[in-house]
């Protein structure tokens, strides 16, 4: 039935529409904002390593990516606006078909970001409830301690390994959660070729230009290579 909630291909026609509608509306309210080089480049790396930590959990745990959820808006009636599509991390279905739903973060302050990833997951599974009401959830956070050696460890943190124990167990009702920390995640991504230690480097060396611009600065250069060439450092593979 149309009206069920129903997870699609992240190539589906009317999500690609309703993105593009999305960025216009976004585009608008940004209007003329300065654009923060520094940020950018930051940002564009760290959507590099999301990718390869999925592609990652892909090959270890056979999830699937690149899925969306399209729900019914509550309340909302026919219409091209009735729908929600609610972008998924990750999706695994047990031997019953029932979903999991994952979401992943990599951040300086876990505490925040799984908070902000729990809300995500208990969205999705009230979407869901209504065709399967036993879906479940996970929240991976890795610990981003390469960034700087001033950031706060959390109180406690998980190993890869339990990560490993929790999918060979199949699915567990609820929603689970996971703070790993990175160094681990750097590790598995080079044992399994998908990355090596650049990614690392690139990560920090781009944290330390978004966070202090000033570090940028080679004194030897002249100042339109500054302004210039340091805010893109060359990538030497």
């Amino acid at each position: 039935m149309e009206d069920c909630p129903k997870i699609i291909n992240a190539d589906d026609p009317n999500f690609l529409e309703w993105r593009r509608r999305e960025k216009r509306s976004s585009e608008i309210f940004l209007g003329n904002r300065q654009r923060d080089c520094f940020a950018a480049q930051h940002n564009e790396i760290c959507r590099r390593f999301e990718k390869m930590t999925l592609d990652l959990l892909s090959l270890r745990y056979s999830v699937h990516t690149d899925k969306i959820l399209k729900i019914i808006k509550p309340g909302k009636r026919r219409g091209r606006s009735m729908f929600q599509f609610l972008e998924l991390d990750f999706i695994k279905y047990n031997l019953e078909g029932t979903p999991l739903f994952g979401e992943i973060k990599h951040s300086i302050t876990p505490k925040q970001a799984m908070k902000t990833a729990r809300k995500q997951i208990r969205q999705r599974l009230a979407g869901v409830e209504s065709q399967w009401p036993n879906g479940s959830g996970i929240v991976i956070c890795y610990f981003m301690s390469c960034l700087s050696p001033d950031i706060l460890q959390p109180i406690s943190l998980d190993s890869a390994s339990q990560l490993d124990d929790y999918f060979a167990r199949n699915q567990v009702h609820g929603v689970s959660e996971f703070c790993i920390d990175v160094d681990e995640l750097f590790i598995q991504l080079d044992n399994a070729g998908i990355a090596t230690n650049n990614i690392r480097r690139e990560l920090v060396e781009s944290y330390k230009a978004m966070t202090d611009p000033g570090s940028t600065i080679d004194l030897n250069s002249s100042p339109i290579e500054n302004s210039l060439g340091n805010a893109f450092p060359k990538n030497d593979g």
